[in-house]
């Protein structure tokens, strides 16, 4: 006979078991992972959210249809989830031998928070090694260890380095592999002086190899079906969940009475996935009220300002880990359109200024900037400085402008005179 505390033990296992599929999954996926346990629970059926009888304004239920910008049918929303996340892929492997230490754990984990959807380091290196109190040339060592994580590229600068982490892990003799990462950063040299049979050897490889290192784990391009809708009204927020597409879970209980202690043991289990299903509401509900307060001033029109995921699990008191698997696959309808939770996470320049908020100013003095003497990245940066009382260095503009597609000043001016 099982003791308590092994009685204690086990139901903490399948509640985790249970929990985190239903908290990281997103909508359309929860219903699969509901559906699978009811597969093998005789006493259990499963009804599906737009089964249930609602009585919702008509322009509430387009705030939870899947969409792309307008609302479609629930039979057209699709799948976005992996097997497995890639903030989760990257965590298993930040531990030793790699990351040895505490303070080598913590930076890997600072750099996989700057990363942007195709996997490239989007951060600032000085941040982060103030962050974490670690040299910038520590720091810089660390991302580099990323080459040999997977996804093979992950974590790098710009194309040529994640083709370069790839090629690092490549089985390749001493002469293709220089013949390869000659082509990467010194294509035109490499195409006249590497031999024809090396260089059409280098260059079926380097075929091969990925220019996006997070596409396996890009959400899909098909619609999605938002978890929150936040609604204006009468000079405040309301968030609503999205009722109308969660599944609900129907026990059978005249029948699990005459099933005996197994009965009785599945029934428990269906119970703690609806007390695991509200428990997913709630959390969604608290993250969301978070956001709502500290990213205000965007509901409003203006631009994102700092937030952490590690903010808000301190202020929920969860580790990190579970508001990131919280925020994964999850969508927030409202008046400006529909983004994905983790778009409010926005990296932080200063306490109070976010990248978001310096692009969105760079991109403005471009546009209101003389077509005769376009800015150069220095102006921009006094500018930059002078606006928002931050200390920063003229390549992270020029980095800003590059992830804003914008050219530089002389490219501009020669695009002015032709166009």
């Amino acid at each position: 006979m099982l003791k308590q505390g092994q009685v204690q033990k086990q139901t903490a296992r399948l509640s985790m078991k249970l929990w985190l599929p239903i908290l990281e999954s997103s909508l359309s996926e929860l219903t699969k992972s509901v559906d699978e346990m009811s597969q093998t629970n005789p006493y259990v059926q499963v009804k599906k959210g737009l089964e249930n009888e609602f009585k919702l304004r008509s322009k509430d239920v387009k705030k939870f249809q899947g969409s792309r910008s307008t609302g479609l049918d629930e039979g057209s929303a699709a799948s976005i989830a992996t097997e497995e996340s890639l903030y989760d892929k990257l965590l298993s492997q930040i531990e030793p031998p790699m990351f040895p230490t505490e303070i080598s754990q913590k930076v890997a984990k600072a750099i996989v928070e700057n990363l942007d959807e195709n996997g490239f380091f989007d951060g600032q290196i000085i941040d982060i090694a103030a962050e974490c109190k670690a040299a910038e040339g520590y720091v810089e060592k660390i991302r580099e260890r990323f080459s040999a994580l997977e996804p093979c590229g992950i974590g790098a600068k710009d194309v040529k380095e994640a083709l370069y982490f790839q090629l690092c892990q490549l089985d390749v003799n001493e002469e293709l592999y220089s013949a390869i990462k000659a082509l990467i950063y010194e294509k035109d040299t490499a195409m006249k002086s590497l031999s024809s049979s090396i260089l059409k050897e280098a260059k079926k490889i380097l075929s091969r190899l990925r220019t996006v290192p997070a596409i396996d784990y890009q959400e899909s391009s098909a619609p999605v079906i938002p978890d929150v809708a936040v609604v204006f009204g009468k000079d405040k927020f309301e968030v609503r969940l999205n009722s109308i597409y969660y599944p609900d879970i129907v026990i059978d209980k005249e029948l699990a009475h005459e099933g005996g202690e197994f009965a009785k043991e599945k029934v428990k289990e269906a119970m703690m996935a609806s007390n695991l299903i509200n428990l997913r509401k709630t959390t969604l509900q608290n993250i969301v009220n978070i956001i709502i307060e500290k990213q205000f001033k965007f509901f409003l029109g203006g631009e994102l300002v700092p937030l952490k995921i590690q903010d808000v699990a301190d202020i929920l008191g969860y580790n990190q880990s579970t508001i990131s698997r919280a925020v994964a696959n999850k969508y927030l309808s409202c008046d400006r359109g529909i983004f994905p939770f983790r778009q409010f996470f926005s990296f932080a320049v200063s306490e109070t200024v976010s990248t978001n908020e310096l692009k969105s100013f760079v991109k403005h003095l471009i546009e209101s900037e003389s077509r005769e003497k376009p800015l150069n990245d220095e102006e921009m940066l006094d500018a930059v400085q002078k606006r928002f009382g931050v200390k920063m260095v003229r390549r992270s503009i020029t980095k800003y402008r590059l992830e804003l597609g914008i050219p530089s000043s002389k490219e501009r001016k020669k695009e002015y005179v032709l166009g």
